[in-house]
């Protein structure tokens, strides 16, 4: 199950990332950043699944944002962001796959972390398509070559998923959908062949709720080694 967090709110003025006399000076963004307050849900992979955590941005632009978090968290830490964030909201909102930019703890004890967005024109950010080397076909996870028969559109969607122990469930972000199947990434342990029940969220594309499918490839992701790219077929 989901484990749900809310930042305590920090103390620390909103210049402690970077002094204001010397942000024009020091910025290298793609897209400039405007100080702005808004709710934002970041989702993470923590040691038991995904985690929530609801907060409020420092700054935001088309690139990213920066936040105050409840703990560090390392560069490079993939994470899924809902902004702005409408708690109120009925039906699934849409979330944007990103990473850990920069992280920063404050002389008070802070924690900050920049937020990049993902591109999906560029392969090395693009979430849920992993650049394995052409010498690690046969190792680390890899299970066989891909073989889809049709393209896949990035989009990222909390869902659950029930293997063999339905009470045990896996809640997961997918990396890229197609008709016939769907790619997620989790540090849960699958088999190839294995017949799982994926469950999806209220108000998205599939209206009837839930589907079969089969796994059919498993390979390492290239940002956590403990991390597993799972593609799976839907059966009906």
């Amino acid at each position: 199950m989901e484990t749900l967090k809310r930042a305590v709110p920090h103390t620390d003025p909103k210049a402690d990332w970077l002094p204001p006399s010397q942000r024009l000076k020091l910025e290298r963004r793609r897209h400039p950043r405007a100080l702005l307050s808004l709710p934002v849900r970041l989702r993470w992979l923590g040691p038991l699944g995904l985690e929530s955590e609801f907060l409020e941005t420092l700054d935001a632009g088309r690139g990213g944002l920066l936040v105050a978090c409840h703990e560090s968290r390392e560069e490079g830490t993939l994470v899924w962001a809902t902004f702005p964030f409408d708690s109120g909201a009925s039906d699934a909102e849409p979330e944007t796959s990103a990473h850990v930019a920069r992280a920063k703890t404050t002389p008070s004890g802070g924690h900050l972390a920049g937020i990049e967005f993902s591109d999906p024109s560029k392969p090395e950010q693009r979430v849920g398509v992993p650049q394995l080397p052409a010498n690690a076909a046969t190792r680390n996870l890899h299970s066989g070559p891909d073989r889809r028969r049709e393209s896949r559109n990035q989009l990222a969607l909390l869902i659950r998923v029930r293997g063999a122990d339905p009470s045990w469930p896996d809640d997961a972000m997918t990396m890229d959908i197609s008709r016939r199947g769907l790619q997620f990434c989790t540090l849960r342990v699958y088999e190839r062949g294995e017949i799982v029940t994926l469950t999806f969220p209220r108000g998205t594309w599939n209206s009837k709720g839930h589907r079969h499918a089969r796994v059919a490839r498993i390979t390492s992701h290239p940002s956590d080694p403990r991390l597993r790219s799972i593609g799976v077929e839907f059966l009906s």
